[in-house]
C-alpha cells in the first residue's frame, strides 16, 4: 500500500469527494479535460489455486478524449490520480511507470484516441544467461536479471529478501520465468512498483478496511466455503542440464533444468496467467509435507515431483526447477496457515491501494473477514470505481469448487442433469421452462414433495419422503423413463426392419404384377423365359425394348426430325453419291495420289508441307526479306525492320549500323576464342573475349599472350574458378613467373584483396560459426567499422572505440590528458584480483558510529557477497575503524564523536570474482617481436 498522508486516506473512506488525474506520455502532459477515461489493470497472486511465484504484467488503458498525432509504441507513460484535500490542494497517488505498446487506436469519426501501455515486465522476456557463479543466492540472481534486463530495482524490497542459497544456474530460460521460480521461493510474487521499480514481495501485505458505505450496492459476492491450500507440488524437467559447478547430492531435487515456463506467464491479449502445472510424475507423501522425489521412467523427459502436504483437494501445481525440498517445506509451512474465502468486490476504491494488499472487509450485517486483494482493476471516468477479487478454486470433499456467478450456474447445471438427460429442480415456486421427465423437490414446512413433469402438468409422486425413500422413487422413475423410451427405439427398429424387407421384395416374381401404375408412367411388360419385352409410355415419350421389332404396314410416316445415328449406317459406296458438295474443310482425305492431279495450281501459302528431307537441299542460298544464308561458304546475314546488319561470316559476329558498312559506326566482338587446353600460338587482338574450359573467361581492353606469359597493359576483368580480378594494369615478370598488379580488386571464396604494387590489403570474411580461426570485418555507414572474431569484437564509430571480450596489452594503458607542459599519459592501476573501488567523505555522529550505504548502481557491478575491503583515514586525531560490513552498508566506528573521515572501499567485480592473474594465451616470442627482439635461427 503507497504511503499517502492521512487527509488523502481520508478522503476515499468519505462519502463525497473530489478527485482530478493526469496522465505523462512522451513528456507531454495532459490532464481530466483530455481523458475520456484511464482503465488501470493490476494483480499479485492470480490463477485458480494460490498464484505464488506470479509475474503479472500490469497495464493502463487511457482513452483521449480527442486526437493525438504523435503517440508512438514504445513511448514512457505515467498517470496519477489526486484528491482535492481539506485545504484545497490536491494530492497524487501514481499508478506506475508503463511503455506504450502496439495497440495505438485512433477513431477518426469521434475524434478519439485510445492506448494500452506496459510496465516493465514487458522488457523480461530475453533469455537469461547467468553471470553469477555458484554457490549463489536468490537476491544475487534477481539482481543480476534486473541489470541484464535493464530494470531498475526497489532497493528496500530487495534488501529484505530471505537468505536463500541456490545451487543452479538455469539455462535456456526467460528472465521472467526465472524470476518467477525465485520469487516463488520466498513465497511471494514479483511486480512492478508504483515507481517503476523491480519488487519481490512476500504474501503478507498491508491491510486495508472496506466498509458497507465504500462499495456499491450488492458490490459483494462471497463464497461460503474458504479456500485453503491442501498441498503443493513442484513438478521440475531433467531435460536440459544446468550450467552448475557445485550440486548437493543430498537435497532430493533433480541436478537439470527445466526449458519450459511453468509459472504464471503473462498472456499478450488479456494478461491473463497460468499457474496449471500438471505433472505425471509420481510422488509419495503425507500431510506433514515430507515428500520423495519420483521419476517417471516412462516419460521421455524424465521429470521430478517435489510435494509437501496433501495430494487431493485444493493443490498448488507449480514448475519450478531451483525448488528443493527443504526450500518447499519452509514454504508449506507459510502457507498451510493461510485460509480466506473466495470473493469479488466492486466498490469506489482508492489508488493508495495496491494488488498483493489485504482487505479487511465487512459485510451490511457487521461481519468481517480479510481476503487478498490478488487482481485489482481501478476505472477513473470522471469518478473512480474499482474491482477486487480472487480467483482461487475451492475444492472440498464433495467437489465443489467457485468460479464465479455464470460458470457456477453451469456447474450446478451439470451436476443436476439426471443419467437420462432430465433436470431436478430445488425450488418452492413452480420451476420456470419444464421439460418431459424432470423432477421437481418442493420444500413443504419440514416435508419434501416429490412431482415428475409428464404430458405438459407437474404430476405429484409422493407427498413426504424420507432419504431413502427419495433416493428409491427417483431410481424408479429415471428407471420408467429408460423403460419407455427402449420400447419406442425397438418399435422404431421393428418398423425400420420391415420397411427394409418390404424394398427387397419388390424386385422378385411373387410381388410382380402384369401392369405396374406409377405416379409418372405407365410401364406394360411381358415376361417369357429369359427375355423381357415392355412398352413403357409416360410423357413426351415411349419405350420400346425387345429382340427384335418388325414393321409390317403399309406405309410408314415419320414426322417432326429423324436421324439416323453415325454408326446405323455401314459400307456407304461413294459412287451413289452423284450432286451436292462434299466440304472438304470437313472431310480428311488420306492416300491421295498426286499423279492424278493434272492441272490447276497448287497455292503453296495454304499448304503445309511436313517431313520434307533437308538432305536434298545440297547447295545455293536461302534467302528472304530479312534473311540469307549461304550454304557454300556459310555466311550469314540478318536484318532487323530499322535496317541494322548483324553478319557471321569468317570467325567473326558483327553488328553494322543501317547505313554504316565499314569500320566507322561498326562494334566488334573481335576474336572469339575457346580451347580446352593452354594456349598453343601466340595471339594478339584488340578488344578480345577469351573463354577456356580450363582458366575461365577474360574480357580486356588490350592484353597480349606471348608463350606461357601474359605481357602488356590495359584493364581487364577476368573470372575463374578461383575468384574474380577486375584490374586497371598488370603485368607478368618472365623472371620470376608472378604477376604484378597495379590498382586491382581481387575476389575469391571468403576473401577480398585490394591489390597495388608491393603493398595488399585482405579481408578475410568467414562467419564467426564456420572456422575458429575466421573473422569479419564490416564498415558500415551509420554502425561505423567492426572487426570480430568468434566473441571478441573491436567496434569503431562516432562515439570512439568498444571492445566486446578480453583485452589485453603488453604495453602500458594509460589516459592522456594535456597539460601546461604537453600531453602526458597517466597508467591505470592494476591488481592481481578483478577489483572495482569507490570512495567517499562522512562524520560520525554523536555516538561515534556511521553507517555508510553501498551506492546503489556501484552494487550493481561489484558482488558484496563475498568479502570486500573498506579503508579509513581520519581527518582529525581521532581513530576511525571498520566496525562491520554487510551487503548492502557497512559501519564506521570512531573513538570521539563527530569525527570527519575518509573511506574507501573495493569490492570484486561481478562475474569475476575468481579471476586472479589470469594465463593468456599470447605467445613470448610475439611479446619479443613486438620489442624488437629478433630470433637468428629465423634469419
Amino acid at each position: 500500500m503507497l504511503k499517502q498522508s492521512d487527509a488523502f486516506n481520508q478522503v476515499f473512506n468519505s462519502d463525497s469527494r473530489t478527485l482530478s488525474i493526469k496522465a505523462t506520455v512522451a513528456g507531454k502532459d495532459y490532464t481530466a479535460d483530455d481523458l475520456t477515461s484511464v482503465e488501470y489493470d493490476s494483480a499479485a497472486m492470480t490463477g485458480e489455486s494460490m498464484g505464488i511465484g506470479s509475474t503479472y504484467e500490469n497495464s493502463v488503458k487511457i482513452t483521449f478524449a480527442n486526437l493525438v498525432e504523435d503517440i508512438k509504441a514504445k513511448d514512457e507513460v505515467t498517470v496519477s490520480i489526486g484528491a482535492k484535500l481539506p485545504n484545497g490542494t490536491y494530492e497524487y497517488a501514481p499508478l506506475g511507470v508503463f511503455y506504450v505498446d502496439d495497440e495505438i487506436t485512433m477513431d477518426r469519426n469521434n475524434k478519439t484516441t485510445e492506448i494500452t501501455a506496459d510496465d516493465a515486465m514487458c522488457m523480461l522476456n530475453g533469455v537469461y544467461t547467468a553471470k553469477v557463479t555458484l554457490p549463489t543466492t536468490l537476491a544475487d540472481m534477481a539482481l543480476d536479471i534486473a541489470n541484464q534486463a535493464g530494470v531498475s530495482i526497489n532497493q528496500d524490497s530487495f534488501s529484505k529478501l530471505p537468505t536463500i542459497g541456490l545451487s543452479k544456474i538455469p539455462t535456456n530460460q526467460p528472465y521472467r520465468t526465472v524470476l518467477g521460480w525465485l520469487v516463488m521461493m520466498i513465497p511471494g510474487y514479483a511486480t512492478f512498483d508504483r515507481n517503476g521499480q523491480l519488487c519481490l514481495r512476500d504474501i503478507v501485505g498491508s491491510t486495508y478496511a472496506v466498509g458497507p458505505d465504500n462499495y456499491e450496492f450488492q458490490g459483494l459476492t462471497k463464497n461460503e466455503n474458504p479456500y485453503t491450500v491442501t498441498g503443493i507440488m513442484i513438478t521440475q524437467d531433467n531435460s536440459i542440464e544446468y550450467s552448475a559447478t557445485e550440486q548437493d547430492s543430498d537435497d532430493n531435487t533433480s541436478t537439470d533444468t527445466d526449458n519450459t515456463s511453468g509459472i504464471d506467464e503473462t498472456d499478450s491479449d488479456d494478461n491473463d496467467t497460468d499457474d496449471t502445472n500438471p505433472s505425471d510424475s509420481d510422488s509419495s507423501s503425507t500431510d506433514d509435507g515430507s515428500a520423495t522425489d519420483t521419476v517417471d521412467s516412462s516419460a521421455t523427459d524424465q521429470t521430478v515431483t517435489l510435494q509437501a502436504g496433501a495430494t487431493t483437494g485444493s493443490v498448488i501445481n507449480l514448475q519450478n526447477n531451483l525448488m528443493t525440498q527443504d526450500i518447499l517445506n519452509q514454504i508449506w509451512k507459510t502457507i498451510q496457515p493461510i485460509q480466506y474465502y473466495p470473493y469479488t468486490l466492486n466498490w469506489f476504491g482508492s489508488p493508495a491501494v495496491e494488488a498483493g494488499d489485504w482487505l479487511e472487509i465487512s459485510d451490511t450485517q457487521g461481519n468481517k473477514f480479510t481476503v487478498p486483494n490478488n487482481s485489482y482493476v481501478l476505472t477513473f471516468d470522471g469518478g473512480l470505481s474499482a474491482v477486487s477479487s480472487t480467483g482461487e478454486t475451492v475444492v472440498s470433499g464433495t467437489n465443489w469448487d467457485y468460479h464465479g456467478t455464470l460458470t457456477q450456474t453451469i456447474k450446478q447445471i451439470n451436476q443436476q442433469m439426471n443419467a437420462v438427460g432430465t433436470y431436478t429442480f430445488y425450488t418452492v415456486s413452480d420451476p420456470i421452462n419444464p421439460h418431459e421427465g424432470d423432477l421437481w423437490y418442493k420444500p413443504n414446512g419440514d416435508k419434501t414433495e416429490l412431482y415428475i413433469y409428464t404430458n405438459n402438468r407437474w404430476v405429484s409422486m409422493v407427498g413426504d419422503l424420507t432419504g431413502k425413500q427419495i433416493a428409491d422413487e427417483v431410481d424408479q422413475a429415471q428407471q420408467d423413463i429408460k423403460n419407455a423410451r427402449a420400447v419406442a427405439d425397438a418399435a422404431n427398429t421393428l418398423a425400420k426392419n420391415n420397411n427394409q424387407d418390404l424394398q427387397l421384395k419388390l424386385g422378385t416374381d411373387k410381388f410382380n404384377t402384369t401392369v405396374s401404375q406409377l405416379n409418372s408412367d405407365i410401364n406394360l411388360r411381358v415376361k417369357s423365359g429369359d427375355v423381357i419385352s415392355q412398352i413403357n409410355a409416360e410423357a413426351n415419350q415411349v419405350l420400346i425394348q425387345s429382340g427384335k421389332i418388325l414393321l409390317d404396314a403399309p406405309t410408314v410416316t415419320f414426322s417432326g426430325k429423324t436421324f439416323i445415328p453415325d454408326s446405323a449406317i455401314t459400307n456407304l459406296n461413294a459412287s451413289k453419291i452423284t450432286a451436292g458438295t462434299i466440304d472438304a474443310s470437313t472431310v480428311d482425305i488420306i492416300h491421295l495420289n498426286a499423279s492424278n492431279i493434272s492441272t490447276g495450281s497448287l497455292d503453296a501459302s495454304k499448304i503445309g508441307v511436313t517431313n520434307l528431307n533437308a538432305n536434298n537441299i545440297v547447295a545455293g542460298t536461302l534467302s528472304g526479306p530479312n534473311m540469307k544464308l549461304n550454304l557454300d561458304n556459310g555466311q550469314f546475314d540478318s536484318t532487323d525492320s530499322k535496317g541494322n546488319l548483324v553478319d557471321i561470316d569468317d570467325g567473326e559476329i558483327r553488328y553494322l549500323l543501317k547505313g554504316t558498312q565499314t569500320a566507322t559506326g561498326k562494334i566488334s566482338l573481335g576474336k572469339m576464342m575457346a580451347t580446352t587446353d593452354a594456349w598453343d600460338f601466340p595471339w594478339i587482338a584488340a578488344n578480345p573475349i577469351m573463354i577456356r574450359s580450363n582458366t575461365g573467361v577474360i574480357m580486356s581492353a588490350q592484353k597480349s599472350i606471348d608463350g606461357d606469359y601474359l605481357i602488356g597493359t590495359g584493364g581487364s576483368i577476368e573470372a575463374n574458378p578461383d575468384g574474380v580480378m577486375l584490374s586497371s594494369n598488370e603485368v607478368t615478370d618472365e623472371t620470376d613467373a608472378k604477376t604484378h598488379y597495379y590498382n586491382s580488386l581481387q575476389i575469391e571464396q571468403n576473401l577480398v584483396q585490394l591489390l597495388t604494387w608491393g603493398a595488399n590489403i585482405s579481408i578475410r570474411n568467414i562467419p564467426l560459426e564456420s572456422s575458429a580461426d575466421g573473422g569479419v570485418i564490416e564498415i558500415d555507414e551509420d554502425k561505423g567499422i567492426t572487426l570480430s572474431r568468434n566473441n571478441g569484437s573491436l567496434i569503431l564509430n562516432d562515439d570512439g572505440i568498444t571492445i566486446n571480450g578480453d583485452f589485453s596489452v603488453t604495453g602500458t594503458k594509460n589516459a592522456v590528458y594535456v597539460t601546461r607542459d604537453g600531453v602526458r599519459a597517466t597508467p591505470a592501476y592494476e591488481m592481481a584480483e578483478s577489483y572495482l573501488g569507490d570512495m567517499g567523505e562522512a562524520n560520525t555522529d554523536k555516538n561515534g558510529q556511521a553507517e555508510i550505504p553501498i551506492e546503489i548502481l556501484f552494487g550493481d557491478v561489484v558482488n558484496t557477497a563475498v568479502p570486500y575491503q573498506v579503508f579509513v583515514q581520519s581527518y582529525s586525531s581521532a581513530h576511525v575503524w571498520v566496525e562491520q560490513r554487510n551487503q548492502d552498508s557497512f559501519t564506521v566506528q570512531s573513538d570521539q564523536p563527530d569525527t570527519p573521515f575518509v573511506w574507501e572501499l573495493k569490492a570484486k567485480r561481478r562475474g569475476y570474482e575468481k579471476d586472479r592473474l589470469v594465463k593468456t594465451n599470447i605467445d613470448v616470442k610475439q611479446i619479443a617481436l613486438s620489442e624488437g627482439y629478433q630470433d637468428e635461427q629465423s634469419n
